[in-house]
């Protein structure tokens, strides 16, 4: 993300931050149900079939965080919070919780499609303008059968 906000020169990342997501990013990032540690505590209760309440402590912590990082308009903090809350919603997606024609997270999946949809091509646009600095072997090459 470091990278991305530093060659981002238009600063077209900032900009969707800040002037067009601002509402919908401190929806997402106030959600419990998109932190990830909200769900490890549920899918891991207590023997006496209670539920783990540290998951709490680690959100609140989130919250003040994001909401430093919001103060002080720091994008790169903000966007890499953003994807990880995404990262888990993605994870109800393809596992399960959050599935096709429900009615359950439809405002974090829509938020989330528009955030994609506007970031996804400001970043691979930053990327192919700096290719230098994303040089590197690849984590999945082609490999020929």
């Amino acid at each position: 993300m470091a990278d991305l906000c530093a060659l981002d020169k238009s600063k077209a990342l900032s900009a969707l931050v800040w002037q067009v997501f601002p509402g919908p990013i401190r929806v997402l990032l106030d959600n419990q149900y998109v932190f990830q540690p909200f769900w490890d505590a549920l899918n891991n209760p207590r023997s006496d079939g209670s539920t783990p309440g540290h998951w709490r402590e680690a959100f609140d912590d989130a919250r003040q965080r994001v909401h430093r990082a919001l103060a002080q308009q720091d994008t790169e903090r903000v966007l890499y919070e953003v994807f990880v809350r995404l990262y888990t919603l993605r994870n109800q997606l393809m596992h399960g919780g959050a599935t096709w024609n429900s009615s359950v997270n439809r405002a974090q999946v829509r938020d989330g499609r528009a955030l994609l949809a506007r970031l996804l091509p400001v970043m691979l646009g930053v990327m192919m303008d700096g290719p230098e600095r994303f040089e590197g072997r690849p984590f999945y090459p082609v490999v020929k059968p």
